[in-house]
């Protein structure tokens, strides 16, 4: 019978411990609102964050197409005497007029320093364009364009110069 007096006691004791709440109503609120206003700020942090990497992502296009216009335009620089030299010899050698095809060559020069000249001042500021959203994909594509059309014809020039220096 003691034994079990015993038991009884510690039930009651253990029974009467657990009956009372640890936290407060207000205390849980509190816990609950602090959890939800940090997770908006998570929210509107890797909102932000996803916003800075296509800001990013624009930047280092638009260095892409910056780099691209310095060095086509040195090329077709230099690449464009070379050729006007070829020609020129080319047709002293051959004894043939080649006005006709320096005409050509000039303009398709021309054509690609002028588009790609419009491109480098369209998008030569990196700094202006922070909160515009260009499509550089077209600018780095045009530019692209207009100097696969130097090559091929710089190219053609090429082979003429070997054709003529044996």
């Amino acid at each position: 019978m003691k034994k079990m007096t015993g038991l009884l006691l510690l039930c009651c004791l253990v029974f009467a411990g657990c009956g009372e709440p640890a936290i407060t109503q207000e205390e849980y609120d509190a816990v609950v609102a602090e959890r939800d206003g940090l997770q908006s700020e998570r929210d509107e942090l890797l909102s932000e964050r996803d916003e800075l990497e296509s800001e990013i992502e624009n930047l280092n296009k638009a260095i892409e197409l910056s780099e691209k216009v310095t060095e086509y335009q040195a090329r077709i620089e230099e690449q464009h005497e070379h050729a006007k030299f070829i020609l020129y010899v080319t047709g002293k050698i051959a004894g043939m007029d080649t006005e006709e095809l320096l005409l050509q060559m000039d303009d398709v020069y021309q054509t690609a320093v002028d588009s790609i000249g419009g491109v480098k001042t369209l998008y030569e500021n990196v700094n202006a364009m922070e909160g515009i959203d260009p499509d550089v994909n077209d600018a780095i594509q045009t530019v692209d364009n207009m100097w696969d059309a130097w090559c091929d014809l710089y190219e053609k020039i090429l082979v003429m110069e070997k054709y003529v220096m044996g």
